[in-house]
């Protein structure tokens, strides 16, 4: 008849668990040290050197003094955008607007870029899954990043599209 001491020395005495025991914690503590180096974008971090394509196909890296707002959209989750009526609204506002298309099946990919090809303002378009998970999103809203002169993130904000929004760009000023 086999006691729970049996087990106990069939889990202590396998060849296996001591090679567990010796290296468990250190596999730990590297995966927690990458988890960590992998995480998004916050306040005090520099976007200087972002690159992602505009509406048009062209390469955009980001320099500091590019913008001091960037919007970033994610369609279906960031609630739906109101079509701007002044054109010229992202360069007063000194903002770049990033749609994040990379959650979107193919066929949606292709309408999207030909919707966003429509536009008369500068889009950027994210279709990096990888880069957009860095990103701080929240359900519903779209995400504003401040940034300074340099490119630092000075500020990480969320607004409802339409009214919530232009109403922190007027706060901003």
């Amino acid at each position: 008849m086999k006691t729970r001491f049996d087990r106990y020395a069939r889990l202590t005495h396998n060849p296996y668990m001591s090679y567990l025991r010796l290296f468990g914690p250190t596999a730990f503590c590297l995966l927690w040290c990458l988890s960590a180096a992998a995480g998004g974008f916050q306040v005090g971090d520099n976007f200087t050197g972002f690159q992602a394509a505009d509406q048009a196909g062209g390469k955009f890296t980001f320099k500091p003094g590019d913008a001091k707002f960037l919007i970033l959209n994610t369609p279906g989750e960031s609630g739906t955008p109101e079509d701007v009526k002044d054109p010229g609204w992202f360069e007063k506002n000194h903002a770049l607007m990033l749609v994040n298309i990379s959650d979107l099946s193919a066929l949606k990919r292709r309408i999207a870029r030909s919707r966003l090809s429509s536009k008369p303002y500068r889009l950027l378009v994210l279709e990096d899954a990888a880069l957009a998970e860095r990103l701080p999103k929240q359900s519903g809203k779209m995400s504003v990043l401040s940034l300074d002169d340099q490119g630092k993130i000075t500020a990480v904000r969320y607004a409802a599209p339409g009214k919530e929004l232009q109403a922190l760009f007027s706060n901003a000023k």
